[in-house]
């Protein structure tokens, strides 16, 4: 196949080379986005897709068949991979199963390249990206009933470009088509993205201001009146019978007071700082009700960052509902190359179908999503006398 692309002197190579630029500039500024702004994998294989479209028209007016069916393939795979991680719908499974038909149906294209004409050529590629376009307008479609970001515009852009592409099937349109796919969707998703950035943007600093009103709710509840009043009768009894006592005690509550005032406006803090004043809250609880709770870790990586007070927020509220005048509160982390995890238990507890959510849970919640926006779990069940409570955040 010789002159895979004699039609190609139909178009203006200029303009050719503006469209290389346009895909070419459009990469870069993905690759800007994922690696500088954040690392989401929708950012980088759309990155992917514009630079192997660039290489696309490259192969063709260089007549590099080969290289053309390879660059095009991967394109129609990164393309896919967009659509499928920025809606979150497609398993990797199966675009890896998609990805082996395209690469199959190139590998039979180029088998046969020296005995076919150009118009076979390009309808076997066509054929891949016409599918590929209508996996990513279901996709859409899809995402457009699941009400996602994106799901509208996306699902009307990739069904025009299909429209388009079916209609004018012709081999001379190739470039022309491939230059209206790449632009339209270059300036689709590239608004989409920004759009759903912002909005991603002003959630966070919603919910950083829903923090910060916890956060004084949280050191309201703390030192509430009750609180310092019920601590306060408790150590007017010291002085007169245990004033040893009673200056530890004091000196153990100024330490956690400061710990909370100092922590409250931090992102994320080393788990060891919080496990001494949670070891701290626990000494005062057991003096104050006469009690015996005893903290245990299980395989804590201390220099782990998570957001602060939510171990001392999960004990408090284990302490609140136990049952006995001694227990054990245990925390244990996962070690998981993929996940971040906790588990939190307490034992023995007074009320085994507690399902309340109170201050301290929404407290909780609203600092993990703050910290790891999208990428946390946590759920609360009452297992054999305990109440256990599960966190995870993907790495």
């Amino acid at each position: 196949m010789a002159q895979m692309l004699e039609t190609v002197g139909f178009f203006d190579s200029q303009k050719l080379l503006v469209l290389i630029g346009l895909l070419t500039s459009n990469s870069l500024f993905f690759a800007i986005m994922y690696f500088g702004l954040e690392k989401r994998e929708s950012y980088l294989f759309f990155c992917f897709y514009t630079f192997l479209t660039a290489m696309n028209v490259v192969f063709l007016l260089q007549n590099e068949p080969l290289l053309f069916l390879i660059s095009s393939s991967l394109s129609n795979i990164s393309l896919l991979y967009f659509f499928g991680s920025f809606f979150g719908l497609v398993s990797s499974q199966s675009i890896v199963g998609f990805a082996v038909l395209l690469i199959c149906i190139s590998g039979i294209n180029y088998k046969f390249i020296p005995d076919q004409p150009n118009t076979i050529f390009f309808l076997i590629t066509w054929s891949a990206l016409i599918l590929t376009l209508m996996i990513c307008s279901l996709i859409s479609m899809r995402a457009l009933n699941d009400k996602k970001f994106g799901g509208s515009l996306l699902f009307i852009t990739t069904a025009i470009i299909f429209l388009l592409i079916v209609i004018f099937l012709s081999e001379s349109f190739y470039i022309s088509s491939m230059s209206i796919q790449a632009s339209l969707l270059i300036l689709v998703v590239t608004y989409t993205v920004l759009q759903d950035f912002k909005s991603q943007q002003e959630r966070i600093k919603s919910l950083k201001l829903k923090a910060v009103h916890l956060e004084y709710e949280m050191l309201k509840a703390s030192i509430q009146p009750h609180f310092l009043l019920n601590t306060l009768t408790v150590l007017s009894e010291w002085i007169e019978e245990q004033p040893k006592l009673a200056i530890k005690q004091i000196d153990l509550l100024s330490k956690e007071f400061r710990f909370i005032t100092n922590v409250a406006g931090e992102k994320l803090i080393h788990i060891g700082e919080e496990l001494k004043i949670c070891e701290i809250h626990l000494q005062i609880f057991n003096a104050k009700q006469s009690k015996n709770f005893i903290l245990e870790t299980v395989n804590i990586i201390l220099s782990t960052k998570m957001p602060p007070m939510i171990f001392h927020t999960l004990i408090e509220n284990g302490l609140t509902h136990a049952t006995s005048e001694q227990g054990k509160i245990t925390i244990e982390q996962l070690n998981d190359d993929k996940e971040l995890s906790f588990i939190v238990t307490s034992q023995p507890i007074l009320e085994p179908n507690y399902e309340g959510e109170g201050l301290g849970m929404t407290y909780i919640k609203s600092r993990l999503e703050e910290a790891f926006p999208g990428k946390w779990n946590l759920t609360s069940t009452a297992e054999n006398n305990s109440w256990q409570t599960k966190i995870r955040v993907t790495k």
